[in-house]
């Protein structure tokens, strides 16, 4: 008896290890052979043939997965079976569930899958072809739900995606639809998404970032939908669900859905298995509406090979996005990915981010920003948010980078932890394990601490140039340029350096002395000499990485060298305005 239940148990071990995705079926075959073999290790070693015949029966039923009952399938298994059957086609492919660490301390599913190739596909292959019949759409949440019907007649007003959302609720708790095995394989926590962390873990891992804000804002907004929604329509709670279902469900929605043109209209809509792919750049797949298929279908953009996971894109977003959207981020040396706010006194929040149309916009508000209030304005000149204001001097444009620096110092100071410390904290894969809520928030803390190096880089680029500016120092000044194109630095900074500099030195205006802690009229101590300046500190921040991580003690000294004064007596006030920061 026990040589036949370890004989099935090894028949079943063998089919199941051809697919990754059996993982979890294997566990509960493991877990089912222990307890028989206590049963029959507690019960008398003797026994006949004929019950050693009827229980390896017995056995080969309950263990053989194709004749078990759907409750003992494996839930992918089961939601494959349900697209063949109503006329998917995607025999080259396989979903495989990948260990999920985190969630096994909580006890819960794992959240970590993705989509294989069972053999080597060619480019420009239909690797997948979902029916119209298996899709949701916003148009089914608004015409074919009751409760998206009340709230087209009512006056609240919602978008597409809560339509969506709205049908996903509505329909999974109907014990019979169309839809259960699709609603089964969805992940049914949040724990990936910082939106439904608890204050403890968001103090603990984004203490400082811009992600706080925009949780803190969706969470005002979806509360404040769902209690419209609940006002107009008081029965949705008991028809629909909780807040936290609500939440649930818009979630999904946020990222999973495509936007689609079916017949001729575009609309909102969940494709089943094929959100199921992952995120990369550039994409390996193409998604689309075939209307003499009516069905959605998946392309190679190129060949790939067997055992390879098959990615789609999200499109060029940054971090930001991905993680409070998607709930990962994206681990990449490239800044582009990567955005961060500021505020400025006067023109309030401001996104930083590594393209010229964001540079030429923080320029402009820095140059309003750094003026004083008693100068004369120029027409039209502090509406040039995103035009191409040029500077009035080089004493105010030094005062608007020396604010930027000073700004950018105060913003670095909201974090617990420096840039070099990061980068130090994500190399311990114990500590930051891969696809972990930790690892993917100290990355996206990581990138918005390297926008603000960025351009304090810059601005210690700028510095340099005014100098010799100022001091009439061309020979010095075409160094510079020169030593940028050397060192490859990025072409933002080169153009203006070279046209937004450059047309200052033919004017001459003289020094505005101010109190302010970005005004020093004073020239860079560090810039005393241009040419040493030029080899020895401005350029070593692009150097090797996109910022050099000895640039982080620096910012600390920098913060507290442009600190604000503190307040002082009436009598020596006058005498402090002075000073020099």
């Amino acid at each position: 008896h026990l040589f036949k239940t370890q004989h099935i148990v090894r028949e079943q071990i063998m089919k199941l290890n051809k697919h990754r995705r059996g993982f979890n079926a294997f566990k509960k075959i493991k877990e089912k052979a222990a307890k028989e073999w206590e049963k029959w290790s507690d019960s008398d070693s003797s026994f006949d043939a004929s019950a050693s015949d009827a229980s390896s029966d017995v056995v080969s039923d309950e263990y053989d997965i194709s004749n078990s009952d759907a409750d003992d399938k494996d839930k992918y298994e089961v939601f494959e079976e349900w697209l063949e059957d109503n006329g998917a086609r995607f025999q080259d492919l396989e979903i495989c569930e990948y260990d999920d660490p985190q969630a096994e301390k909580k006890g819960k599913d794992s959240n970590c899958r993705g989509v294989h190739a069972r053999k080597s596909i060619p480019k420009a292959t239909v690797c997948a072809t979902i029916p119209i019949e298996c899709l949701i759409t916003a148009i089914m949440g608004k015409e074919e739900c009751p409760i998206g019907k009340k709230l087209r007649n009512s006056s609240v007003h919602i978008s597409d995606s809560v339509y969506l959302a709205i049908y996903v609720l509505w329909d999974r708790k109907n014990p019979h639809s169309f839809h259960a095995p699709y609603y089964k394989v969805m992940p049914q926590n949040l724990d990936n998404f910082p939106i439904a962390w608890s204050e403890q873990e968001l103090a603990k891992h984004l203490e400082g970032s811009t992600v706080l804000d925009i949780i803190a804002e969706r969470k005002q907004s979806f509360s404040r939908e769902y209690n419209e929604i609940c006002a107009a329509l008081p029965e949705f709670p008991e028809r629909c669900g909780s807040y936290d279902d609500f939440l649930w469900a818009i979630m999904q929605v946020t990222s999973r859905n495509f936007c689609l043109t079916i017949d001729g209209s575009m609309t909102n809509v969940l494709i089943p298995y094929v959100d199921m792919l992952n995120h990369k750049l550039p994409e390996e797949t193409a998604w689309t509406f075939d209307s003499s298929r009516q069905a959605v279908t998946l392309t190679t953009l190129q060949k790939l090979p067997m055992g390879s996971q098959i990615f789609d894109s999200y499109g060029v977003k940054s971090n930001q996005r991905y993680f409070c959207n998607y709930g990962f981020s994206v681990e990449t040396d490239n800044m582009d990915q990567n955005e961060v706010s500021i505020v400025l006194p006067k023109s309030g929040k401001h996104t930083l981010t590594v393209n010229t149309w964001s540079a030429n916009s923080l320029f402009n508000k820095l140059r309003q920003e750094s003026r004083s209030s008693s100068s004369k304005k120029k027409k039209g000149y502090d509406d040039a948010y995103y035009g191409s204001s040029q500077p009035e001097s080089i004493a105010s444009e030094r005062k608007a980078v020396r604010f930027m620096m000073y700004t950018i110092a105060q913003r670095l100071n909201e974090f617990p932890t420096t840039l070099k410390q990061d980068r130090k904290d994500l190399k311990d894969l114990k500590k930051y394990p891969l696809y972990g809520n930790a690892r993917n928030a100290k990355i996206q803390v990581k990138g918005e601490k390297e926008i603000l190096y960025y351009y304090v880089s810059w601005a210690r680029v700028a510095l340099a140039c005014l100098d010799a500016i100022q001091q009439e120092d061309n020979a010095g000044y075409k160094e510079l340029l020169k030593d940028m194109q050397l060192h490859e630095l990025p072409n933002e900074v080169q153009v203006y350096c070279n046209d937004t500099l450059g047309a200052l030195r033919t004017t001459k205006k003289k020094k505005t002395p101010s109190s302010r802690p970005w005004e020093s009229p004073h020239t860079d101590s560090t810039a005393n000499s241009t040419n040493s300046f030029v080899s020895n500190s401005v350029y070593s921040d692009w150097d090797n990485e996109s910022i050099s991580s000895t640039y982080d003690d620096e910012s600390i000294s920098m913060a507290s060298s442009y600190r604000q004064p503190k307040r002082v007596e009436r009598s020596t006030r006058k005498q402090r305005s002075s000073r020099r920061f």
